[in-house]
């Protein structure tokens, strides 16, 4: 399933939190969020501890519902089921996370008196707990039935409620499984299975740019609208002059596009067959101009993208400091766009370095803050002094 891994916790039957995996060592605690899931049971007959896990997701249907109310009311839409399931059940205001259509799908039962996967599977929906249902049981003298089901999933999971890109095969028995063990965040005794991506035909009407945090300049196909893995698909990124140079793609070919890893939508292929007379080539230097009059570019050597000229422009600035204060990154709150915006623009920071001398007398001068929210946000950045060393050069955005 495509959407968010999370936890809930249950002592004597009541529910009391739910907590998100994060990065693996450090999770988010999404209680309030989670209350407002319809489908999840808040009592259960179970004494002692116990944990659900599973996956927050958005089902397809309810996505291209929610997308065809964005695009009623002139609003943007939005991306995948994955990305806004995740997006909604992380909001402050459980009230937005009510308005969208989660669900918990359940997978796995911890508890001592779980033996096996499959009767975790049957423990949970006994509980009333929503599951995939395509938990599926196999001898190991059954490896063609397995490999029978594979290629049967392949084939229907287009049809299922929610977005999937592969499976997981585990052995069945718990004791077995663990003591095999892990290796890394791998364990041993289960493997993934992947699906090819999904693929669809559709138009280039445009090529565009887009600047990123680096400031590299990429470039990407706006498209005829087209289903793919689960959701419309607007654009894909053609990210440089070489990928354009190879695929040969011009505005008004048709191409077949697919999502890289059932998320990310790729051009695989233009069909050069199918080219109309008059299709324009893009012109990556016209179209900076055009787009961004305002920036200068350069193309640095032994690269294949312009990047915005000067490590010191506001723009790249603003995406730095973005990206510096990001949850991936040193997670500082209140340092989102429209507050770095105004601190650039005050000229209150002009390196990451500035983020450091920030006194809360200046901040509060500001128009978007007052004394509080000024005291709020120093104290934020001065709490990332001593960040963990991979989060610290993760900030940083070596490229």
């Amino acid at each position: 399933m495509d959407g968010l891994a999370c936890a809930l916790k249950y002592h004597d039957g009541v529910f009391y939190q739910a907590v998100t995996r994060g990065d693996g060592l450090v999770g988010e605690d999404v209680t309030q969020n989670v209350r407002t899931i319809e489908n999840v049971p808040f009592k259960l007959n179970e004494p002692g501890e116990v944990e659900v896990r599973g996956e927050i997701v958005i089902f397809k249907k309810d996505f291209e519902k929610l997308n065809e109310n964005q695009r009623k009311n002139g609003e943007p839409e939005f991306a995948n089921p994955r990305n806004l399931a995740a997006g909604s059940i992380r909001q402050l205001d459980p009230k937005i996370a009510a308005s969208r259509p989660l669900r918990f799908i359940a997978y796995d039962l911890v508890t001592p008196d779980s033996v096996t996967w499959h009767e975790a599977y049957e423990k949970l929906r006994e509980m009333k707990f929503q599951t995939s249902g395509e938990d599926k049981v196999f001898l190991v003298n059954q490896q063609k039935e397995l490999f029978e089901y594979i290629r049967n999933l392949d084939e229907y999971r287009k049809d299922l409620p929610f977005n999937t890109d592969g499976m997981v095969i585990k052995i069945n028995d718990r004791a077995v499984y663990d003591k095999l063990g892990i290796v890394g965040k791998t364990p041993r005794g289960a493997v993934a299975f992947k699906f090819p991506a999904e693929e669809s035909t559709t138009k280039v009407r445009d090529i565009v740019i887009s600047i990123g945090r680096t400031g590299a300049a990429t470039p990407v196909a706006i498209l005829d609208p087209v289903e793919v893995a689960g959701s419309t698909v607007r654009h894909a990124s053609l990210h440089n002059a070489d990928e354009i140079a190879r695929l040969d793609v011009r505005i008004g070919d048709t191409v077949i596009i697919y999502k890289a890893g059932d998320i990310i939508p790729q051009v695989k292929e233009v069909l050069t067959t199918l080219r109309p007379e008059g299709a324009v080539q893009f012109d990556y230097a016209e179209a900076l101009a055009r787009q961004y009059p305002d920036l200068e570019f350069e193309w640095p050597a032994g690269e294949v993208v312009y990047r915005v000229k000067g490590e010191s422009s506001d723009y790249i600035l603003k995406r730095a400091v973005e990206y510096y204060a990001s949850k991936p990154a040193l997670n500082i709150e209140g340092l989102g766009e429209k507050n770095v915006a105004a601190l650039v623009d005050a000229g209150l920071v002009k390196s990451i370095a500035d983020l450091y001398r920030l006194k809360v007398g200046q901040v509060a001068q500001l128009e978007r803050f007052g004394e509080l929210s000024a005291k709020n946000l120093v104290e934020a950045i001065e709490t990332s002094k001593t960040p963990a060393l991979n989060k610290f050069i993760t900030a940083l955005g070596i490229r």
